[in-house]
């Protein structure tokens, strides 16, 4: 290192300096030097008295750049990490790196490589004594960006070639930076068509999974009267065929849940109403609704929780769907051994486990499982119903809850499912509240209070309006008919007009349109045959009688089931 050098100096009087600055790293190896300089933009004047002379070394071309104010010396240093060391320096700002080497060996161009690879937006310049055509293209393949030849180096000459490497270099930059804008916005663009793609599919999916549930809820609704008021004059083939249509509205009525469901968190309108569970009745609510299945498959079916585990805070109505879908599963695919529902605690949370012995799937078919209708071989598909929606659904579910369901199986051996759910003490306050924790995991769904003291039209009613999923409270008489309301809440109330006792169906409606808070609640009012149908128009004043005590609707029995439908339309879609 030369005395008159020290490692940051800044050799140009700032009266000399113009605004623009470009500064250069400039590498000298063996007993040469390594320099970092700045260079300014110098006058006229000063460009017309550099007049071109011989020099001796590449050393006097430096000093007499930086003597006539062309460059601007920062540093020297003789090892390849202080370069980069220097270079990593913000204060420096670094516009290009100049590099004198011998270019005899394969050390010269890996050292290229690596300032390239590190610092790709610094140009290289390689100053060397070596005038080889194939010397300097494989210099400029390891990343320099110029090759000059000691020989032929004036200062003007370095000057201008640094220039020329920086602007290339800096149009390099500006060209990757408007491509990539262009590609963020074609990304965004994308994206945005795929989300407005999701939402429209999701959409047509809800409005026919709507439009189909209608009368399907009618067939399965006709299936079940006809099951249960002509029951003992249907002939047993009759029976059969009664049983057949209302277990294939089943499935059906299934599947479309399943869409409807599927397309509600695809689109992120699903809402989850978290409650605090006890794991072992909810456990031994999954398992009963499933035994009968298993039995009739020969198979064992049994439940292993641990001590520790007594509570998980979820969605009762989704954890009871996602446990569902991963046990009937489980019991379709096997035909021989057993079915186990295991839960206990992990550090990450609490795992329900559904393990079987059934007949395994490969490893590839793994991230098959969760997609929607993927289906893993035609054959089974032949053997076993079904449309592939039930684990892609439990799996957006489970990570809904904060959770995910994972798989291991052996082929020919079974299979075993977890679902992890968060432990209880994990969830924070945000999780929850953006999750809408409550007391009453079924808030979502509809109530209907129905006021009937004939026990087999109540019975049936009730039965009916629970099979298309309402909830249905009861009341035989009038007897504390408002304190029921306020504390059931319902969405609508089927009142019968005729009622055991010196209360009537009137006098509740007149209770009820007395309360402020209550003037909006849809009531329709049930009549006996032949109330509101009579001829000669008596019929048509007597509904409007009812109306304008404050009824919404009324319905005439015998209660068909489009008339039924047609209500539940009306007040509570």
């Amino acid at each position: 290192m030369h005395q008159e050098q020290e490692s940051f100096v800044n050799l140009v009087p700032e009266a000399s300096r113009n605004v623009t600055t470009n500064q250069y790293c400039i590498w000298e190896m063996g007993t040469e030097t390594v320099a970092l300089a700045v260079m300014f933009d110098c006058t006229a004047s000063d460009k017309q008295s550099l007049t071109p002379k011989p020099y001796r070394n590449f050393e006097e071309v430096i000093n007499n750049a930086i003597s006539s104010n062309l460059i601007n010396l920062v540093c020297r240093v003789d090892k390849l990490v202080d370069v980069l060391t220097s270079l990593e320096n913000p204060s420096l700002s670094i516009d290009a790196v100049v590099l004198d080497l011998s270019l005899q060996n394969a050390d010269d161009f890996e050292q290229i490589s690596c300032i390239h690879s590190l610092f790709p937006q610094i140009p290289i310049v390689i100053i060397s004594d070596v005038d080889d055509e194939a010397k300097l293209l494989q210099a400029i393949k390891a990343g320099s960006d110029e090759y000059l030849i000691k020989s032929q180096i004036t200062p003007l000459l370095l000057r201008r070639c640094l220039l020329a490497a920086i602007e290339r270099r800096d149009r390099e930059s500006r060209q990757k930076i408007v491509e990539m804008k262009q590609n963020e916005l074609q990304m965004r663009q994308r994206k945005e068509a795929a989300e407005a793609g999701s939402r429209t599919k999701s959409s047509f999916l809800a409005t026919m999974s709507h439009e189909l549930r209608t009368p399907l809820n009618a067939i399965m609704g006709l299936s079940q009267l006809l099951q249960q008021e002509m029951g003992e004059n249907l002939s047993e083939k009759q029976q059969e065929y009664v049983n057949c249509i209302y277990t294939s509205g089943e499935h059906l009525l299934a599947l479309i849940d399943d869409v409807l469901d599927l397309s509600q968190v695809e689109a992120g309108k699903e809402e989850l109403q978290l409650v605090s569970l006890s794991v072992r009745d909810l456990c031994r609510n999954v398992i009963s609704t499933v035994c009968d299945r298993a039995n009739a498959k020969g198979l064992e079916i049994a439940v292993e929780i641990t001590d520790d585990v007594e509570t998980c805070i979820a969605d009762e109505r989704r954890l009871k769907q996602m446990l569902l879908n991963l046990l009937t599963n489980a019991i379709k695919f096997t035909q021989v051994g057993r079915v186990l529902l295991e839960v206990k605690y992990t550090e990450l949370g609490i795992n329900f486990i559904v393990a079987d012995t059934g007949i395994g799937i490969e490893r590839e078919h793994f991230k098959l499982l969760f997609e929607p209708f993927k289906q893993l071989d035609s054959q089974l598909n032949r053997h076993y119903e079904g449309t592939g929606l039930g684990l892609a659904l439990t799996k957006k579910l489970a990570r809904l809850h904060g959770g995910d369901v994972t798989i291991e199986s052996t082929v020919g051996v079974g299979s075993k499912f977890t679902l992890l759910l968060p432990h209880p003490n994990s969830l924070n306050t945000d999780f929850l509240n953006s999750k809408s924790l409550n007391k009453n995991s079924n808030l979502d769904i509809q109530r209907i209070l129905l006021v009937e003291d004939e026990e087999n039209t109540a019975i049936l009613l009730q039965d009916y309006l629970e099979t298309i999923g309402y909830a249905v409270d009861v009341m035989v008489s009038g007897e504390k008919f408002l304190e029921k309301v306020r504390s059931y809440k319902p969405n609508l109330i089927l009142l019968d007009i005729q009622l055991v006792g010196s209360i009537s169906g009137l006098d509740l409606l007149a209770t009820l349109r007395k309360q402020p808070d209550l003037l909006e609640l849809p009531v329709v009012i049930m009549t006996p045959m032949g109330m509101i149908d009579t001829p000669e128009g008596r019929g048509l004043r007597q509904r409007d009688s009812f109306l304008q005590a404050g009824a919404n609707d009324c319905l005439s029995k015998p209660i068909g089931i489009f008339q039924l439908e047609s209500v539940l339309m009306k007040y509570l879609s």
